[in-house]
């Protein structure tokens, strides 16, 4: 992944770097040795690692909680309002994820746009605040998208009659599955 994200960064700075992937992978590696295409190792892990692992804890946390708690006060919950905790769930996932992962996203940039520069480097240029520079544009950006995730996935569980996130905290039922009956069947 990481030596065509650097090579895909780098056509979008720069179009005219040089034609096509190969091409840009090629002048990378010459121009900067094997740090022009894995410069960004660490920043990326920073990033994705952390994105990935809030995005998903987050969604499932919230999920649960929502569940749990309107349970006690609705019944048949996940039938009533299953969507709607999936939105409200996936929203704060994706803000979550964005802001967590913010700051591996911006000294990736940072280490773009001037290639050679170390992660320490860049993370002194840029200073704590200017770590989460362009935060709101990527919360906007990237919880829009989880939220559309979250839905098509839940959507997806339901028809399916698999369980949704967070609905076994409550013991709530999937409302694409069957009911279950309350009296045994006849012997």
């Amino acid at each position: 992944l990481l030596p065509f994200e650097a090579a895909r960064i780098r056509i979008v700075a720069d179009p005219t770097y040089a034609k096509g992937m190969i091409g840009v992978m090629s002048r990378l590696v010459k121009e900067q040795g094997f740090t022009g295409i894995y410069g960004g190792l660490v920043p990326i892990l920073c990033k994705q690692v952390p994105f990935t692992i809030t995005q998903f804890l987050v969604f499932e946390t919230v999920a649960s909680a929502l569940y749990r708690e309107l349970s006690k006060r609705i019944d048949n919950v996940g039938a009533k309002y299953g969507t709607q905790i999936t939105l409200g769930s996936a929203l704060v996932a994706g803000i979550s994820a964005s802001l967590v992962s913010q700051p591996g996203d911006t000294v990736l940039s940072t280490i773009s746009k001037a290639p050679g520069t170390s992660v320490f480097a860049a993370v002194s240029k840029l200073g704590p605040a200017g770590l989460f520079l362009g935060s709101s544009a990527r919360c906007v950006h990237v919880t829009s998208f989880i939220v559309a995730q979250f839905l098509i996935y839940d959507t997806i569980k339901r028809a399916c009659g698999i369980a949704v996130a967070g609905s076994q905290a409550s013991g709530a039922q999937n409302p694409a599955a069957a009911p279950e009956s309350a009296t045994p069947a006849p012997a």
